[in-house]
């Protein structure tokens, strides 16, 4: 889970861990995997390559690569020059743009919610919305 703000990320990852521990508190059996797993600003060249070795979870990137070289995404190690400066170069607009790659910015933290119950999670969702507004 990614939670985007346009806070200073202390303040987000603070409101975050806050939250978790009125979660834990409130729900039973939560354990420890549930834990904030990254809240630094992630460099271009690393969101590159999540990007590129994870691209059906960037379909709209995947997209654009697929139209802009007439291939599938190759994985990071496999990318030509050419086609690492496109990605570096899209990535850096849109985290620039303020509309994606929000880790580029310092305005996202990664949650580990993979223990959770779906309801859980749902819960905790909610917690998040109600707090951000």
């Amino acid at each position: 889970m990614s939670v985007q703000s346009g806070d200073f990320t202390m303040g987000v990852q603070s409101d975050v861990k806050g939250l978790m521990e009125k979660l834990k508190k409130e729900e039973a059996g939560i354990d420890a995997k549930f834990k904030v797993n990254s809240s630094k600003k992630r460099p271009i060249k690393e969101q590159v390559g999540y990007i590129s070795n994870r691209p059906k979870g960037y379909p709209s990137t995947a997209k654009a690569f697929k139209k802009e070289f007439e291939k599938d995404m190759p994985k990071e190690k496999d990318l030509e020059k050419d086609e690492h400066k496109w990605l570096s170069d899209r990535v850096q607009k849109l985290a620039n743009s303020g509309k994606a790659f929000y880790h580029c910015s310092s305005a996202a933290i990664d949650v580990g919610v993979s223990s959770l119950t779906l309801d859980q999670k749902k819960t905790f969702k909610k917690m998040i919305e109600k707090n951000s507004n």
